[in-house]
């Protein structure tokens, strides 16, 4: 259903940045309302993987994190929620939470449970190809609500 060819492409809910990562076009926007969305693929974009993945690395060590250690995750959550909010512990939080999701409370904590999940191995892959892929890339990140984003300069060979 999309065109063949797209100048710009807008994607108004970015979320994990599943289209947006399978479409062909020019320039790529991807908007979303959680600003710690478009941080962490701004950082992802402009950091170096293996320093990424180190970063990570070490925060699952020092919060001896595995799927299976629900306590654990919840002190990386609350560590977070009191202002630790570095791309990394919520990068890391999103991979141990419950089907690898996002989701804040009225007060901006981050609150999904423990997802019996970990960093493991294939998720580390998949990062390096998305971080590939966003460097590799023309891609631009906002985080407005859908209405506030300007698409009145879209021509007929842009996407939204």
């Amino acid at each position: 259903m999309f065109p063949d060819n797209i100048d710009t492409f807008i994607d108004l809910f970015c979320g994990g940045c599943n289209v947006a990562v399978n479409v062909k076009a020019d320039k790529i926007i991807c908007n979303d309302t959680i600003k710690e969305i478009s941080e962490l693929y701004h950082y992802f974009r402009y950091i170096d993987t293996n320093k990424i993945i180190k970063q990570i690395e070490s925060v699952v060590k020092k919060f001896k994190l595995t799927k299976n250690n629900q306590d654990n995750y919840l002190k990386l959550r609350q560590y977070y929620n009191q202002g630790n909010k570095e791309w990394y512990y919520f990068y890391t939080l999103i991979c141990h939470s419950f089907s690898n999701q996002i989701r804040f409370n009225s007060k901006g904590e981050f609150n999904l449970p423990f997802g019996k999940r970990t960093f493991n191995p294939t998720m580390k892959d998949n990062l390096i190809k998305f971080v590939n892929y966003l460097q590799d890339t023309d891609m631009e990140f906002t985080n407005l609500d859908f209405r506030e984003v300007d698409i009145s300069y879209l021509t007929d060979s842009d996407f939204c």
